[in-house]
């Protein structure tokens, strides 16, 4: 099929798809009590979906399925208090189905959450004998399996779940507060980019709180970290606290940039990889449908484009002067005014201004118009490696426009859903996955770089 596309486009996916990475994985999972001793492998997985939502979320949400016989789901729910999981994804050449051992495996830590389940609802018991332990000489082997799901997170985030902090800290910044919030929370690995609120407090005051995910929005409320968002996520027991709606990859807390490339959908159909990393950038193909949102006038008409607030703190200092007339003049330094420098209504002189009450917090004000300052959009990765993407992480989103023109437009991940697609494997129970992933994340305004075409 004859195609336009711009040279540097082609140029783009030629890096992508060079690598010829495999992106075929062999599923293990293996729980463990370290309580009890209780061990057992299973390697009979039938699905693995991860969820990461940078944004409405602070952790993966991570669930597996395993066709287990009775006796060991009687042995999962006697063990459930701290029982540990441990999911190994071995690279494999598909066409030969041996492992790959050019490239390391993946491996995913995490503890198991679920519920006590009635076993006695879930089979027909006319299958099994009164010994539980023992199946029936006349039922197969498929007969005595049934598929159960298992919910995971982060030991990190397992952790601290019922931990709750309350101190008042002295003559810190916000980067020490931080810092210290999350060594209290007991994370080990902390990623933090460096506040824009370089102001050190006398006393940095945080009333009883029961959960992670209340510390740093009230921190943000409060006191000011981040200028455009705070964003802060635990994955891989590392916590990334960064600042969400910020497209400058040398404002991200993790180094690489990811080159996220829309290419012609019908043409690269049925590849092995759609990757390539090259030292700290990863370039990766994409031939789906894209999805794009808007939400910058919506947000501009409901919210403002300008936002107007009175400053308590400089108020405190002045008062008004009142006319012989009555009027009341008060000195501009009370208020604060913020506009948004990209604004759809801007280009059209139409103003839309709100007012949001009494603030001295810039970086709170500034936050909230952040969001609807890019475009969002969605597209999806074929054969993709699960977890690869970090939070924080900045994007370069390359394309042809109308006219083949290329495009690039710098933004930072928000989302991305891995979920399994099973192959099949060495017998009828044991399955093979690729991943595919649903991206999402936002962008600046276009701009063009190039239009020379190529075919």
């Amino acid at each position: 099929m004859y195609v336009k596309i711009s040279n540097v486009l082609s140029q783009e996916i030629g890096i992508a798809i060079s690598a010829g990475t495999n992106c075929v994985y062999k599923p293990m999972l293996a729980l463990h009590n370290p309580n009890t001793e209780y061990t057992e492998v299973f390697d009979m997985m039938e699905s693995l979906n991860i969820e990461q939502d940078f944004t409405r979320s602070y952790m993966d949400k991570i669930s597996a399925v395993i066709r287990i016989r009775v006796d060991q789901l009687r042995d999962i729910i006697a063990n459930l208090q701290d029982l540990e999981c441990t999911i190994m994804l071995t690279p494999m050449i598909m066409r030969l189905n041996i492992p790959d051992y050019s490239q390391e495996p993946i491996i995913i830590k995490a503890n198991v959450i679920s519920d006590n389940t009635d076993i006695d609802q879930m089979y027909n018991k006319e299958q099994f004998n009164s010994d539980h332990n023992r199946p029936p000489l006349n039922a197969s082997e498929q007969q005595l399996t049934m598929l159960y799901p298992i919910y995971l997170i982060e030991p990190a985030v397992y952790k601290a779940r019922h931990m709750g902090i309350n101190a008042i800290l002295n003559g810190v910044d916000m980067e020490h507060a931080l810092q210290w919030i999350c060594y209290q929370f007991g994370f080990e690995s902390v990623n933090i980019y460096k506040p824009d609120n370089p102001q050190v407090y006398g006393s940095v005051i945080i009333p009883p709180m029961k959960y992670l995910s209340d510390v740093f929005p009230y921190l943000q409320d409060r006191y000011g970290i981040y200028s455009s968002g705070l964003g802060y996520y635990v994955t891989g027991n590392t916590i990334y606290i960064y600042p969400a709606f910020d497209k400058d990859p040398s404002h991200s807390p993790v180094e690489g940039v990811i080159h996220l490339i829309h290419g012609p959908k019908n043409n690269y159909l049925g590849l092995d990889s759609y990757h390539t990393t090259v030292e700290t950038d990863t370039w990766i193909l994409s031939v789906s449908d894209v999805e794009i949102k808007k939400p910058g006038i919506a947000a501009e008409e409901n919210d403002g484009n300008t936002m107007t607030v009175s400053n308590p703190n400089n108020a405190m200092d002045s008062g008004v002067v009142i006319g012989k007339d009555g009027s009341v003049t008060r000195d501009t330094s009370t208020v604060t005014t913020i506009q948004l420098a990209g604004s759809k209504s801007m280009k059209t002189n139409s103003n839309v201004p709100k007012y949001k009450g009494s603030s001295s917090n810039i970086y709170k004000l500034t936050s909230d118009m952040a969001a609807s300052e890019y475009d969002y959009i969605g597209l999806v990765w074929l054969q993709s490696v699960p977890r690869f993407i970090k939070p924080g992480q900045s994007i370069l989103y390359h394309y042809d426009s109308k006219d083949n023109v290329y495009c690039a437009q710098a933004g930072r991940i928000l989302s991305a859903s891995y979920a399994s697609v099973a192959h099949k494997g060495n017998n009828q129970f044991q399955k093979l996955f690729t991943f595919t992933c649903n991206l999402s994340f936002f962008v600046e305004p276009p701009k063009p770089v190039d239009n020379t075409v190529a075919t």
